[in-house]
């Protein structure tokens, strides 16, 4: 599996570290430098990985990640940054780590390998709708809701109806992305955006509510704050 991965940042030396840490792999990885946010958002393309630095000129890298967003993609964001106040401002634009400024090998490495891992483990599901069969990233999975004797798919820009049960999804998806926050519906951790007392508020093109029941409620909670932990944070 080829890797694409962009860097943007203002700093050359932040590039060549990268590029260095890398060179182990250099076949795996085809990496794209920007000096600015306004110059990545402008290429148009998209990336398995962007290392972005928070701190630039005219376009930081929150307002950077949020126009990223806001065209719908799910670019692994890694941001750079000398400064951990950031960090509450990054969940809001799905933020998958952080890396302090210098850049330590170690921390480097396990913010790679965990953004492949998603990569990787994010494979294609095959979903069978209205005749037809349609190929969808995990990734881009909202919540999945039971109706009658199959169920719904809701992804950032469609739903599928199909006959497959909530039990068959939630068996079959990544354990670590998805939970089951009610008897009928399998939500996606990665558009969480805020956990209520009962229930859930989902963010894609629009907020969408989904309830959480009494005796999935301390788990979902608990299983939700590893998943932003461990995607929106490295120490």
């Amino acid at each position: 599996m080829e890797i694409h991965v962009a860097v943007c940042d203002d700093e050359l030396i932040i590039y060549q570290q990268i590029m260095k840490l890398l060179e182990g792999n250099a076949d795996k990885y085809t990496v794209y430098r920007y000096e600015s946010g306004e110059k990545l958002i402008q290429s148009g393309k998209r990336y398995d990985i962007i290392f972005l630095d928070i701190e630039m000129g005219k376009l930081d890298g929150l307002s950077t990640a949020k126009h990223i967003r806001d065209q719908g993609r799910n670019d692994y964001i890694i941001f750079l940054t000398s400064h951990l106040e950031f960090m509450s401002e990054a969940f809001k634009v799905k933020a998958f780590r952080f890396l302090n400024k210098p850049i330590q090998r170690n921390a480097f490495y396990e913010a790679l390998y965990e953004a492949e891992k998603e990569l990787l483990g994010d494979e294609k599901i095959l979903v069978s709708s209205n005749g037809n069969k349609y190929i969808v990233s995990q990734v881009d999975i909202v919540y999945i809701e039971s109706m009658g004797d199959g169920t719904c798919i809701y992804t950032t820009d469609t739903r599928y109806v199909n006959n497959k049960t909530l039990k068959y999804w939630e068996n079959s998806l990544n354990p670590s992305m998805f939970y089951k926050a009610h008897k009928t519906y399998l939500v996606g951790f990665r558009y969480v955006k805020v956990v209520l007392q009962n229930e859930v508020i989902l963010l894609s093109t629009e907020e969408i509510s989904i309830p959480v029941s009494r005796r999935q409620r301390t788990q979902f909670k608990q299983l939700y704050m590893k998943y932003a932990k461990e995607h929106a944070i490295s120490y």
